[in-house]
Parts: structure tokens; sequence; C-alpha cells
């Protein structure tokens, strides 16, 4: 068999184009197209204390696309000769197989050496080369010989000690086994399996799910120094989010009357995007499955709050803070570690609302019910270099999908740590985030409640009657303090005191939950004035300015103010400049 050379040492023409290159076939005639899928409801907040990090969070959210209908791309069983995997990569004639996750994977490795050495240009070289195979492709044919239903079944997955990656990339393809009538072994292949523990999600998974292939698995890969599996022939899952964007509209129909906007290009951006925006039918079949094992005669509507017993990554800095007001509506503090698979499941299956940091465990979001609602405590460095993730798999559930971004749990909050050398970050809570996440969810849940409960505060602070006020904002505080109106009337109860360091602090913690609104940013500017809090008077300047630069300089000429020098005016870089260069730091530092 043909094993292909290094990642480190490939060149495109060691990438497999299909519809050019020999060695793959369709197992029986069937439609590749994908059908529109009703996407998950994908909300945010940003809640981080510094208004840069805040801004390129802002800026980083409104660059993926919005909420609107997903596509259902459908994974099809193909015969394919010559097949090797290779530290979880998979090759067909000495050639890697660019295929569903394990595509990104591969060209994010491939890329990686030197990459900031050369500008980018050994990904566009490999684009240009995918894409003129893209041009010339030819429909992908029919195998015509002998039955090969009786071959290995080959997955290869990126390890078998990360829930989400096995469940996500792995597990959900053994839903085709049956469907299309296969009766060879089961092969589970990733790399260093002998340098690693298998997972015992991995066993438990299987038996829950699919308990009649149990005997037919082989969970095996190889160490690092093994050449892996290799077989004349095998038969694969393949991914046609990964064939349309390798073919032409010969091959694969366009997709555009479906209103999805990704460009038609074999490049890795384009495959992010259609990864985060599509979801693949395996996963979808997975849940269906595991929902007819779970019993859900009695949904008990659970809030659950999910804890991790690990403190080997992404820990919650005073927990506590966010807890303790959640415990008062009814959330549940549990963590996964205490539970088997399918119990998990079957927690998630009877949840309405589910509050976990971002990390494997939010897999579990998979099983949760139709319209169940799931937070994820996240950051910037998460954004950054995982947003997306988890997306198919809150498609697939058809839930609504919540981000709350806070602080890292770093030193400095004012930088986006690196992946390298600081590790996969947690989140930092304060009183003011803890208190607005809760309000965010708490809202999210009620909605109603929380608009009658504003609608008390607001006739009266309309009415004046401040110890009403305090009245009502001391008893609605749970469900509305992630809304701006909230900390004005505190900073209003506050003036009324006389309270002028309070009223700075309430309408900080106003802007940032409205960093647009001109009339606080205007009440806002005089007071940081005031306290000689110049952090903030430039953020608020930046931000009056990007909104309105007429407006900006008539209150600026009114209160006799200079231009600050992080503003310049008539179409030089403002904050939006800013924001750009806040971005682009981040996304370097993940790489």
């Amino acid at each position: 068999m043909t094993f292909p050379p290094p990642i480190s040492a490939a060149t495109p023409q060691d990438f497999f184009r299909p519809g050019v290159d020999e060695g793959l076939w369709l197992l029986r005639p069937e439609s590749m197209e994908p059908v529109p899928f009703e996407r998950a409801n994908i909300t945010w907040i940003s809640l981080a204390s510094d208004h840069r990090v805040r801004l390129t969070t802002d800026m980083l959210m409104r660059t993926h696309p919005s909420n609107g209908n997903s596509l259902l791309f459908p994974t099809v069983i193909a015969y394919a000769q010559d097949v090797t995997v290779s530290q979880s990569y998979m090759a067909i004639g000495g050639k890697y197989l660019l295929n569903s996750a394990g595509a990104l994977r591969i060209r994010g490795k491939a890329i990686s050496a030197k990459e900031q050495d050369n500008d980018g240009a050994k990904d566009a070289a490999l684009t240009r080369y995918l894409a003129a195979g893209a041009r010339e492709a030819q429909p992908l044919e029919v195998w015509k010989g002998a039955d090969p239903r009786d071959l290995d079944f080959v997955i290869d997955t990126r390890n078998f000690h990360n829930f989400y990656h096995f469940t996500k990339e792995a597990l959900s393809l053994l839903t085709l086994y049956g469907r299309y009538g296969l009766r060879g072994r089961i092969i589970f292949y990733s790399k260093n399996t002998k340098d690693h523990k298998v997972g015992d999600f991995v066993q438990q998974s299987i038996q829950a799910w699919f308990p009649e292939l149990a005997d037919r698995i082989e969970v095996t890969g190889s160490n690092r120094d093994g050449e892996g599996y290799s077989a004349p022939a095998a038969l694969i899952a393949y991914d046609t989010i990964s064939y349309f964007l390798q073919s032409n509209k010969n091959c694969f129909p366009n997709i555009t009357r479906f209103g999805v906007k990704v460009e038609r290009k074999p490049g890795l951006g384009n495959a992010r995007d259609m990864g985060r925006m599509s979801v693949e039918s395996p996963l979808v079949s997975l849940r269906e499955r595991a929902m007819r094992y779970i019993d859900r005669s009695a949904p008990q509507k659970l809030r659950l709050y999910v804890e991790r017993r690990s403190t080997r990554s992404r820990p919650v800095v005073q927990e506590h803070l966010l807890t303790d007001i959640l415990k008062r509506h009814g959330f549940r503090t549990i963590a996964f570690e205490d539970s088997i698979v399918p119990e998990q499941a079957a927690l998630v299956a009877n949840c309405e609302a589910m509050v976990s940091i971002h990390g494997a465990g939010m897999t579990n979001m998979l099983y949760a019910p139709i319209g169940a609602k799931v937070f994820e405590l996240s950051n910037t460095q998460t954004l950054v270099g995982r947003f997306g993730d988890f997306n198919p798999i809150a498609n697939a559930a058809s839930v609504t999908y919540a981000h709350i971004y806070l602080d890292h749990d770093h030193d400095d909050p004012s930088i986006v740590p690196r992946i390298v050398p600081d590790k996969h970050r947690g989140v930092r809570l304060t009183p003011f985030s803890a208190a607005a996440a809760a309000g965010y969810i708490l809202a999210t849940l009620d909605p109603q409640a929380a608009q009658d409960a504003k609608a008390l505060c607001e006739a009266a602070n309309a009415a004046g009657d401040f110890e009403q006020l305090e009245q009502l904002l001391d008893q609605h505080q749970d469900i509305i303090s992630h809304i701006a109106d909230y900390h004005v009337w505190r900073a209003n109860l506050a003036a009324q005191r006389q309270d002028r360091s309070a009223v700075l602090r309430k309408l900080i913690h106003a802007l940032m939950l409205a960093p647009r609104r001109i009339m606080l940013i205007k009440r806002l500017l005089p007071v940081a004035i005031e306290f000689s809090d110049q952090v903030t008077f430039e953020f608020a300047a930046r931000q009056l300015h990007r909104i309105d630069e007429a407006e900006f300089i008539a209150f600026f000429d009114k209160h006799k103010w200079p231009i600050p020098a992080n503003v310049t005016l008539s179409g030089g870089e403002d904050d939006e400049g800013a924001g750009l260069d806040a971005v682009s730091e981040a996304r370097r530092a993940t790489d």
C-alpha cells in the first residue's frame, strides 16, 4: 500500500482530488445534494471588563454568518482503493483525502510549518491546485465490481480521549452501517493509541447507542513511529461538504438557491464557514437514534449548571458568583464526570436550560430537547480559535445556543492570551459580569417576566419615584442586570445620593452593555473627566466619533475639550480601525 509523505513535507500534488484522481467510487447511485435545515438560534453577549477586548469580540461576532437556514449535507459510503491511515490522516493512492473534520486537521497541519514565514503561500498554493482539480473534475462513478460490503469500514478520528471529537466525527458515522447494509469490520483509527488511554466514553457510547455493532468494532491506531492502517480496498464515509468545495456544478449543483453565501472555492476559510453553517446527516441520525434509547416519558424541564471536575484547563474563576444566583432560580449544579455517557445524555434530554464552560461536555447539547436554551461561558481566545466547533451540534438539536463572553482567567484582562504558551484559558467572573450573565440567562428563559420587570422600573424612573425604583431594582435585579437601563437607573439612584463614584461605575457598566447609545456616552464623558478616568474617556470618545462624527465634534466643542489623540477626524482610523487591529492581534495570538 502507498503511504503519503509526512504532512510537513507534503506538496499540493500529495492531496487527492475527487473526480480527477483514481481510487474513489460511490457504493450506490444516490443524490448528494443538501436540503434546507433550520439553523440553531445563535445569540451572544460580551461582558469582558476591558473595552478593547470587548470591541474585539463584537467585531469578530459580526463577521460570522447571521441566523437563518442551514443546509443538511448527506454523508455517503464510498468504496476506495489503496487506503491508508497514518496518525489519523486518511489517504487514497498515497494522497491525503480532504474529508469532513479530517480535512481541516490535515490542512491545518500541512500549512502550519513555517506558515508565518511564507505569508500563507503554502495554503494558497494548495487552494489553487485543488481549484484547478475542481474545474476538471468528473462526477464520481458508482462501483461496478464485486459487492464490497464485507470490506472494512474505516473511520479516522482525531483521538480517543476527547468526547467531542469522537462523538461528532466518528461515533455518528456508525449510523451509516445499517443503512447501507454493511457486513465487515468497523475500524476506528487514530494516532498514538498506544501512547494515550482510550477514554471510557468510547465503549460507553458504543454500548449505549450501537450495542448490536459492539462485537464488530476495533478501536486501534498507530504509535508515533507506526505507519498505520492499510488495505487494498475499504469502505469510507465521504462527506459531501468536502466534495462540494472540491468539485464543479456538473458534479454537484451550486447551492446559491438556498441562500448560502459561501464561495465555492476549496480554501480553508470556505471549508470552516461551511462547517459552521451546515450539518452532516450522520449527526442528526445519531441524535435521533440516541433519543430512542433515552427515557423521556416524563420530561422534567431541568435547569442544569455544569461544573468541571478537572482543573487541567478552562477553570471558571469565582464560579460561585454565578451559581449562587442561578440556584435561586432552580438551577442544579452537576458534573458530567460523575455520570456515564447515557446518563449524561438523559440529563440533558430532560432539561430546558444548560449552562457550561466551553469544552467537550458541550457535546451533550446534541441530546437537548428542541428549543432548549444552551449557554456557553467563553472568552475571546475561544471565540478566535474555536468558534463554530459546536454549531453543527446546536443545529442538529435545533436549540438556542447563546455565547457569554467573559474575562480570561489571566492576570492581564487587556490581552487575548495565546494558546501557546498560555494554553486554553478559562474565564474569570466579577460581581458585574456574574450578575449580567445570570440576567441574560434568566431573561432568555422567561422573556415576558424580564419585560414586565423592566416596564415597572422604567415607570418608576420616569415618575421620579426613586424609593420605589430602588425597591423594584432590588426585587428584579436577577432578571434584568444584563440590560443597560438597569445600570442607568442605578446611576440615577447614586446621583440622588451624591455618590459620584458610583455614578461613574454604573454608567461604565451601562456602556459595556449598550456601546452605541449616544445619550449614555454623552452622560458618561463628563463624569470620566471628573474622575480622571482616561481609559473610559478615550473609549467613550472613540465610540461617539465612530457613531456620529458631527455629533462628536459638536459635543467636544461645547465642552471645549481637545480632540483625543486616539481619534482622527474626517475619515481617519477610528474605533472600527482599532477594532480590526485588535481582531488581527487576537487571531495571531491563537495561531
